[in-house]
Formats: structure tokens, C-alpha cells, sequence
């Protein structure tokens, strides 16, 4: 399963006349941004800009990146639980259909700092220079 067909398994609860970018798309973009490092809804927003021409040839983008107001509004109206769910599905199934040597998985805190408490749930597995990260709610 490709991270594009786990994110068509979200619910896209939008009034279909008001939809002027795919929910996927909105999605897609959003994850590749934080999977590069951006922090924030208004830097991933300003990076999709910039990269349109690459993304149009990846996602298609009919009606060119979402504004940052786009995006907010999306993200606000997501059920953050099937979210979860569904990345969660698709970063299993890449770890079952690639599995990490047991000796190569690192775990590192967002912070640079050590984990300390169990409540605190962001880990990042590394095998021989793949990255992949996984975060969990409290």
C-alpha cells in the first residue's frame, strides 16, 4: 500500500461544491513537509508553493497548492484518530514489507534529548540511512 492509497482511506467530510484541492493532496502535502523538517502549517504551505511544478507532476494539483488558510481549515476538520489509524496502517505495513535488522533500529528523541518518560511518544527508526517517524498522542 502506497502512503497516497492509506490517505484515500480518509473520510473527506467537506461540502463537495467548497472543494477546490483533494483532500489526499492536502494531506500528502502536508506529511511530505514534516517528513523535510517544516514545523508549521504556514512554512508547509510557502514550501508547496515553491515546489508546485514537482508536485503537479507527482499529485496532479488541478487547481494549483492549497494556501495556508486551505490547509488549516482541512486539518481542523480531520478526525485526527482515523488519521492516526491510517498512518500508523501504512508505516506497519512498510515495516513488515521492509523489515529493519534488529541491531540498526535507533530510537531518538524529537529534542535531541533522551526519552524519559513513556508519555512522551515521538521515535524515529533508522535503517542503514532510511528514515521513517512515528508519533503518538497522549
Amino acid at each position: 500500500m502506497t502512503l497516497l492509497d492509506a490517505l484515500e482511506e480518509i473520510e473527506d467530510t467537506r461540502i463537495d461544491r467548497c472543494k477546490k484541492h483533494e483532500l489526499v493532496d492536502i494531506l500528502l502535502i502536508c506529511l511530505l513537509g514534516f517528513f523535510i523538517g517544516l514545523t508549521d502549517i504556514e512554512s508547509i504551505a510557502y514550501w508547496a508553493k515553491k515546489q508546485k511544478d514537482r508536485l503537479t507532476r507527482i499529485i496532479g494539483l488541478k487547481n494549483g497548492t492549497p494556501s495556508a488558510d486551505t490547509i488549516h481549515r482541512v486539518l481542523a476538520m480531520i478526525d485526527d484518530k482515523q488519521l492516526e489509524k491510517v498512518f500508523f496502517s501504512w508505516t506497519h505495513g512498510m515495516f513488515k514489507a521492509h523489515p529493519p535488522e534488529k541491531d540498526k533500529i535507533e530510537v531518538v528523541a524529537p529534542d535531541g534529548k533522551r526519552q524519559k518518560r513513556r508519555a512522551h511518544r515521538f521515535s524515529m527508526g533508522r535503517q542503514a540511512g532510511n528514515c521513517t517517524c512515528t508519533g503518538q498522542s497522549r
